[in-house]
């Protein structure tokens, strides 16, 4: 591990909890792009974007189906480009949406058997880079990592409402005051 992706470097002016996020937060970023590229890189062969592949995942792992909204927020994407990406796998027929029973304004987005196969093809293009990091990260490990990012995802959620609330607290309480 280099020096500048160490927890806490003495050398760093910045506050040291500040700089520890800031330094995971790059090493996220590094490890996202890398894993993104692969991804893309392994998806050309059946011309799909990252993003493309991302959405078509989600819909494999949740057979009920997932609404846009949904979509969007399990991929941390925007509504605008959740509904381009839905739109385009729509038109070549690896997804289908239907209507949400308990609410008909809603459409439910599940992978067609042509979706289905598209993600086993990239799979399969995905399996020697896939035995290569098995390889090199045990599978302890991967659960793991994979518990402590399900964490911090959790904690940055509680943590973004609870400053959010503080901020608007503290705003009324001096908006009060004046």
């Amino acid at each position: 591990m280099a020096d500048h992706d160490r927890i806490h470097s003495p050398a760093s002016s910045a506050p040291a909890a500040a700089g520890d996020w800031a330094t995971l937060q790059v090493l996220l970023l590094r490890c996202s792009n890398a894993l993104r590229d692969e991804l893309a890189a392994r998806s050309q062969g059946v011309a799909l974007s990252g993003a493309q592949f991302t959405l078509l995942w989600a819909c494999e792992t949740d057979v009920a189906g997932l609404s846009q909204r949904e979509l969007a927020v399990r991929l941390s994407l925007s509504a605008a480009h959740v509904s381009g990406l839905v739109e385009q796998l729509s038109a070549r027929g690896l997804i289908v949406g239907q209507r949400a029973p308990q609410d008909r304004r809603r459409q439910i987005w599940r992978l067609t058997e042509q979706g289905r196969a598209t993600v086993r093809q990239v799979f399969a293009e995905l399996e020697p880079l896939a035995r290569c990091l098995n390889v090199l990260l045990s599978a302890g490990v991967r659960e793991q990592l994979a518990r402590q990012l399900a964490e911090l995802c959790e904690a940055l959620q509680h943590a973004s409402a609870v400053h959010a609330f503080s901020a608007t607290h503290s705003a009324e309480v001096l908006g009060g005051a004046a």
